[in-house]
């Protein structure tokens, strides 16, 4: 019954946000109906509203309203799998030429789906240093570093873009995800080097800019966030960011950060000892928030954020819903299960976050200039490339291929070298990392 007044809600809701005709814009606003139609139909099964009316009658219109609204939902659906990109993004076809142009150029890409990634350090360093292609499920994890902390990080994924390689259990860390039915894990591994306060830290994904939502978006999001919420907890933020159009001053970006107990696992390395390779297994060690939220967030709130011990922290909860090699996100809609990464969050990349939020009393918005980036990563699949501008400002000349640099990088493998790198991979032994 829950479900169903959410869905009411969101079916007879109209957000306050700027509106641009979608491509699936004439099948939205009969979906945005149809959907509470059909909950109220399917009570007449046990609930006819009428004394007059038999429940064979109301069990008829179920029947009746089912077909139309999976009518609708398969068209838009079909229309949402099928255009490459909204019309709001004003992304042109050329356009997207030229960047799947540009990514065919990567030394070293895979011709599988996989992620792409770019590390934000400080100072900053080469693109060639903090470009990664392909990023996920490498056999190292990579080095980061900022004002506030340094570290590894680890991005752990199960190929979900191929059910029978995913039967044969051959691909990278195959041997972690066996039985557990998580889809990815992203490890972080901190060293902070000053003391901060863990009340208001917080990790999630953010976007470069507010993005218009038309009405089916809109409401997908909705139960998006309220199917997260429920996992990780009331103390989640999330807004859609500010309009340029109706705001003045510093705006806010799209946010979707939760604090620090919302991780799954955290591990203590005191100073002065050996902490846990990200590649090696974790099983068994530190605190686990699955079972135990209340003791896990006490135990959280006792931690001393500060320079010293070594933290890592593992997370894997919302990963059902985000499928990040597929580029598609799933939502708790009837009939409708998954859409496009950029329906919600207009085009890549994406940018996960671990921020502390400076206390101000006279503003409640996660604004850039509240926030401390402790760690920062721009990350895409290659089956949804960012547009060629933004490809150009993370993809170092030397992983062009033809560019007269292929060798110049230690971290450009090409396609058969990667391979062999990865074969590695046929038991659960690894690689210390390098100091």
């Amino acid at each position: 019954m829950f479900a169903f007044r959410s869905f009411v809600k969101f079916g007879m809701s109209h957000p306050k946000i700027k509106e641009e005709p979608p491509d699936h814009g004439r099948f939205a606003m009969p979906m945005n109906f149809l959907i509470p139609l059909l909950i109220s139909a399917c009570l007449g099964f046990t609930m006819p509203i009428s004394q007059d009316l038999s429940p064979s009658f109301w069990q008829a219109v179920s029947i009746l309203v089912v077909v139309g609204v999976v009518c609708v939902a398969l068209a838009v659906q079909s229309r949402s799998e099928n255009a490459k990109v909204p019309n709001r993004q004003k992304f042109h076809d050329d356009d997207r030429e030229q960047s799947a142009d540009l990514y065919s150029k990567i030394v070293g890409a895979p011709d599988h789906p996989h992620l792409q990634a770019f590390m934000f350090n400080s100072p900053s360093k080469p693109k060639s240093e903090q470009f990664w292609c392909p990023a996920s499920n490498v056999p190292k994890a990579w080095p980061w570093e900022t004002e506030f902390a340094k570290g590894y990080f680890l991005p752990m994924l199960v190929p979900t873009y191929d059910k029978k390689l995913l039967k044969s259990g051959k691909y990278p860390y195959a041997w972690h995800f066996k039985g557990k039915k998580r889809i990815w894990e992203m490890r972080l591994q901190v060293e902070f080097k000053k003391k901060v306060n863990n009340d208001s830290i917080r990790f999630g994904i953010e976007l470069e800019k507010f993005v218009p939502l038309d009405m089916f978006s809109a409401n997908a999001m909705k139960a998006l966030v309220l199917s997260l919420r429920q996992l990780v907890g009331d103390q989640l933020y999330h807004t859609i960011g500010d309009d340029p159009d109706k705001i003045r001053g510093e705006l806010e970006r799209p946010v979707f950060t939760m604090p620090l107990w919302a991780f799954d696992q955290v591990i203590v390395t005191p100073a002065g000892e050996e902490p846990p390779d990200l590649t090696e297994d974790h099983e068994g060690r530190g605190f686990y928030r699955s079972g135990r939220v209340n003791e896990f967030r006490r135990e959280l709130a006792g931690l001393q954020l500060e320079p010293g011990p070594t933290f890592t922290f593992n997370f894997w909860g919302i990963s059902r819903s985000l499928d990040d090699l597929r580029w598609k996100v799933k939502v708790p809609i009837p009939l409708v299960n998954e859409i496009d990464y950029n329906l919600l969050c207009g085009q890549p990349p994406v940018y996960m976050v671990l921020y502390d939020l400076k206390d101000d009393d006279t503003e409640k918005r996660h604004l850039d200039s509240r926030k401390q980036y402790i760690f920062k990563l721009a990350f895409w699949s290659s089956a949804s490339l960012p547009s060629p501008l933004v490809m150009k400002k993370f993809v170092p000349l030397e992983r062009l291929a033809g560019s007269g640099a292929d060798d110049a990088s230690e971290n450009c493998q090409k396609p058969e070298e990667f391979w062999s790198m990865l074969s590695c991979f046929g038991s659960r032994k690894s690689t210390k990392k390098e100091n």
